[in-house]
């Protein structure tokens, strides 16, 4: 138990709960009064069995990663929490976290990623200091989905920083670049290698808080140096832009790949997600986005300086010769 009060951790299925597996068994980690809730909806039973379903119908390859499908996490972090013995439930909402708040009064309440956006009042109606930890480095990746952006960009870390009404706008506590390698894709990276990297941080800040120590000099984020990545924006940057280099084109892939797939349209109003990606020549042999050959779901496409090879989820309906619908520019990522 923490010396100053109860703790609580917000947190979700997934990478919160990778992390919090990290914690638990950290010397600084309390042995009591610490109490766990799962933000957002429970997922019913049958849309668990439905979600194993489809992920054993599909091919190996083609299944992403496990975790990052909320549903099937969501019993795996169940099962994590009856085995730790933790107390845990589901909040679903700002005003049901409010309640629960109001309830436990909690010393600290510590966010370890959240879909809910926190109103001011929940904000403020227990006393208590209330930090979260966001798997991106701020200001440059804020948001809901840094990881396929900062995997993209070769970086890697966290940040935890207070609580605040905006957006990963409050004030840091702890900037905390990685400087291992980041793994062959943006499912390893984020579900395996960022997880005990931020836990390694939020250990000594929760023995700090417990001391009564303030952690670091904190610095008021600027809400306009923000680089928001929220899943609207990735949702729109997943399209694959043939006027890429290869060796880009491929890393996004790989980025992506474990989480939503990248996609194209095929030219018939059909949008085939990618599985994997990679080069296939060092010179172009026509404009970006020709397809230089289709062998059932392996096709190669020309991009600005090579030829990319990918392994589509189904069988594009194109043929050689084509040139596949360019992206809107502005949407480039």
């Amino acid at each position: 138990m923490t010396k100053r009060g109860p703790l609580l951790i917000l947190t979700m299925p997934g990478f919160g709960i990778e992390v919090l597996r990290h914690l638990v068994d950290a010397p600084a980690w309390p042995a009591a009064g610490v109490s766990v809730a799962l933000v957002g909806a429970r997922p019913a039973r049958w849309r668990r069995a439905a979600a194993w379903c489809r992920r054993a119908l599909r091919l190996p390859a083609d299944r992403g990663h496990r975790l990052a499908d909320g549903t099937l996490a969501a019993g795996e972090a169940e099962r994590f929490l009856r085995a730790q013995g933790l107390p845990w439930c589901w909040l679903e909402s700002d005003v049901a976290v409010r309640a629960h708040r109001a309830t436990l009064r909690p010393a600290l309440t510590l966010t370890i990623t959240s879909r809910i956006l926190f109103s001011a009042r929940t904000l403020a109606d227990v006393d208590g200091d209330w930090l979260n930890v966001h798997p991106g480095l701020l200001p440059e990746y804020a948001g809901a989905a840094p990881a396929p952006y900062m995997f993209l960009d070769g970086c890697g870390g966290c940040t935890i920083h207070v609580m605040a009404a905006k957006v990963d706008a409050g004030a840091v506590i702890d900037r905390a670049p990685m400087q291992d390698e980041l793994g062959r894709d943006g499912g390893d990276y984020f579900f395996h290698r960022l997880p005990p990297h931020t836990a390694s941080r939020v250990t000594p800040l929760l023995q700090d808080w417990a001391d009564g120590r303030r952690s670091a000099d904190m610095a008021a984020a600027k809400p306009g140096l923000l680089r928001h990545c929220s899943s609207r924006r990735l949702a729109i940057d997943r399209r694959l832009d043939w006027r890429w280099p290869v060796d880009r084109l491929v890393r996004w892939v790989a980025a992506l790949a474990a989480f939503s797939p990248a996609w194209f349209d095929d030219g018939r109003g059909r949008l085939i997600e990618v599985m994997a990606a990679a080069r296939a020549g060092a010179e172009p042999l026509a404009a970006p986005g020709t397809l230089h050959s289709v062998r059932g779901r392996q096709i190669e496409v020309a991009c600005a300086d090579g030829m990319a090879a990918l392994r589509c989820r189904v069988h594009p309906h194109a043929r050689v010769g084509q040139v596949l619908p360019l992206r809107d520019s502005e949407t480039d990522t």
